[in-house]
């Protein structure tokens, strides 16, 4: 029996060469490429990667340190702001205060000059009256009475009023007061500002004595010793 077998021929020899050689090209480059990409690959993990990881990190601080001095600087300026309109509140109340100190004082000082004033005409007028002038002791009581209202000096109202009911017009007759008509005039002034003055009634017997002891000199026809 014949024996069954392959022939080959030197074209088929070479052609399987040919294969052999392509396939071992074949898997020599992959084997390169695969070498190429485990090398990039571990370069990237070994060298870009932290490098990115770093640039990451530093852009998250610079990010947080950011908003950091953001939350500061509001914080800072909210502070600020605070603390400028409490030396403001403060300052606009001692302002009041100081003012308001100034006012008392001058207020004061105004009285204090007011009762001066009314000290010099009461003394003025006390010595015209032992000179027995009796209306140039009436127009310094007058004027000492209306300075001692401004003064709020009741007690030395009081005395000058009283010099001037006892004093002065009970020496008056209508002929005097219609001559010197100004005088009385000014004398009438001065009960009215005594009741705008008087808002606790201190003053409403005594004024209404005054004014009964005023009619009753306009009535009277003869002067006293003196009265001219």
């Amino acid at each position: 029996a014949p024996k069954l077998g392959v022939m080959f021929t030197g074209d088929t020899v070479q052609d399987s060469l040919k294969i052999l050689e392509s396939v071992n090209a074949f898997y020599s480059q992959s084997f390169g490429q695969l070498i190429n990409i485990t090398v990039a690959v571990l370069a990237f993990a070994g060298i870009v990667l932290p490098i990115l990881i770093t640039l990451y990190q530093k852009r998250l601080f610079k990010l947080e340190h950011q908003a950091i001095q953001n939350s500061l600087a509001t914080e800072m300026e909210s502070r600020l702001e605070e603390g400028i309109k409490e030396i403001k509140a403060e300052y606009e109340q001692k302002e009041a205060e100081f003012e308001d100190k100034i006012s008392k004082m001058k207020e004061s000082l105004k009285k204090d000059l007011d009762a001066t004033k009314g000290g010099i005409c009461h003394v003025q007028g006390n010595n015209e009256l032992k000179q027995e002038l009796l209306l140039m002791a009436f127009d310094s009581f007058v004027s000492a009475s209306f300075s001692y209202v401004k003064a709020e000096d009741n007690l030395n109202l009081r005395r000058v009023l009283g010099l001037i009911e006892e004093k002065c017009l009970p020496k008056f007759s209508k002929t005097v007061i219609e001559e010197h008509d100004e005088s009385f005039k000014s004398f009438e002034k001065l009960q009215e500002k005594i009741r705008e003055y008087d808002n606790n009634g201190t003053f409403a017997d005594l004024v209404q004595s005054l004014n009964k002891t005023y009619n009753t000199a306009k009535k009277r026809q003869h002067s006293k010793s003196g009265a001219k």
